[in-house]
């Protein structure tokens, strides 16, 4: 898939991981924002660098060819 679209599908599993913590009462207070993308910088700064998902399928992972940035 392009680019683009490998972005996006990392994004929604980001997002994913974001909702399950909030769910279960363990979303980081730190992480906030009214747009996706202020939401997903805020929990990723508050991340390792290398943290994927939990259930980010594996031809989705973060590599140096395809970094998250």
């Amino acid at each position: 898939c392009s680019g683009d679209l490998h972005e996006e599908f990392r994004d929604l599993e980001i997002l994913d991981d974001i909702t399950r913590l909030h769910y279960i009462g363990k979303l980081h207070i730190g992480v906030t924002g009214d747009i996706r993308r202020e939401l997903i910088h805020s929990f990723r700064s508050l991340k390792p660098k290398n943290y994927m998902p939990p259930h980010l399928h594996r031809s989705m992972c973060f590599t140096k060819q395809s970094p998250y940035d």
